[in-house]
């Protein structure tokens, strides 16, 4: 015996929303996978599996030593709190001290520091892993970027706000995750590095120099 026309009508409808909603679903899991793939093949067309080469530091062996101790003696006044002069870097000067300050090992092959006017540019070789993203492990950012440096109570942060990829700018929507990224972060959390940031009133870029400005003691 078949059931009821009432009853056929509503295993219809069931039927065929279900229908539907499976169509939907799939189109949905299509356009993530097209999107995913998308993505994946940009980030690929975007990045190496190679580290790029950045230049060497410039400074010759008795300028390296200069600096060594011009930098040695503000870290002196800076823990013993005695008035000091504000201490400045040219950008050959930061090359050098990531080359050779294990305190700045954290820098060492990623960054070349270029200053320019005001602004803090550089070249780029940054493993994607340690920009937040894991699943590109084993893929790096080589490039250009320019750089929002910002200091307030002892807080480093520099972050890169335009980076150029094989003479492209690198799409804006890899941008809002890149600027996320603090390239001070890891230097800043070694106790050494910490204590001496917050000794420091400003650290700022200006005249294509890097400047510390110690805190003025009263």
């Amino acid at each position: 015996m078949t059931g009821s026309p009432a009853a056929a009508r509503r295993r219809g409808c069931f039927f065929h929303g279900c229908l539907v909603g499976a169509v939907g679903l799939l189109l949905v899991l299509g356009g993530l996978l097209v999107a995913l793939h998308y993505t994946w093949k940009t980030m690929l067309r975007f990045t190496d599996s190679q580290p790029a080469e950045l230049p060497a530091a410039l400074l010759s062996r008795s300028e390296k030593n200069q600096l060594k101790r011009r930098c040695a003696a503000f870290e002196a006044a800076l823990r013993e709190q005695r008035p000091a002069p504000a201490l400045t870097l040219s950008a050959d000067e930061i090359n050098a001290l990531i080359a050779d300050d294990p305190r700045l090992q954290g820098f060492k092959g990623k960054v070349y520091v270029h200053l320019a006017g005001g602004q803090l540019q550089s070249q780029l070789s940054v493993p994607l892993e340690e920009a937040g993203w894991p699943q590109l492990k084993g893929r790096y950012l080589n490039g250009t970027a320019t750089f929002r440096l910002s200091f307030q109570n002892g807080a480093l942060a520099i972050r890169p706000q335009t980076i150029r990829v094989k003479g492209r700018p690198l799409p804006e929507i890899y941008m809002r995750a890149i600027r996320k990224w603090n390239l001070a972060a890891e230097a800043a959390r070694q106790p050494q590095v910490g204590a001496l940031l917050q000794e420091l009133a400003d650290i700022r870029v200006r005249d294509s120099q890097l400047t510390l400005e110690p805190q003025r003691k009263p």
